[in-house]
């Protein structure tokens, strides 16, 4: 153990942290589940679309597209229908109701599957 040594000199005070101005509150700062979940699809089918990839690897991100959307409707989108169907009013994280995150993702399914069909 070291003893202090009352003739050492004193270490200089620390100033106090200046306080943190607070953010501005964003209106809605959470992604929405569903969306985020199809804008990764629209990024496979960008990989299908993209001519610098071979012929047979863009022919596989249009199966794994087709795929993952199936998967998409038999879990997220039965889940949302659950809800509405349960009649809950109650919003996700990101403000959205149950109708309103299927109107949503219906909107961007139909332009992802248009899409997919002229690739």
């Amino acid at each position: 153990m070291a003893a202090i040594d009352p003739g050492a000199p004193a270490r200089p005070a620390v100033p106090p942290r200046p306080r943190r101005t607070p953010r501005p509150k964003a209106t809605n700062p959470y992604l929405n589940r569903e969306l985020s979940w199809l804008e990764y699809n629209a990024r496979v089918l960008h990989e299908a679309r993209d001519e610098r990839n071979p012929l047979l690897e863009r022919v596989k991100f249009l199966a794994i597209f087709a795929s993952m959307l199936d998967e998409f409707f038999q879990i997220r989108i039965a889940g949302l229908r659950q809800q509405v169907e349960a009649g809950k009013v109650a919003r996700s994280p990101d403000g959205r109701t149950a109708d309103e995150q299927l109107a949503a993702a219906r909107a961007r399914v139909l332009e992802l599957v248009a899409d997919h069909s002229a690739v």
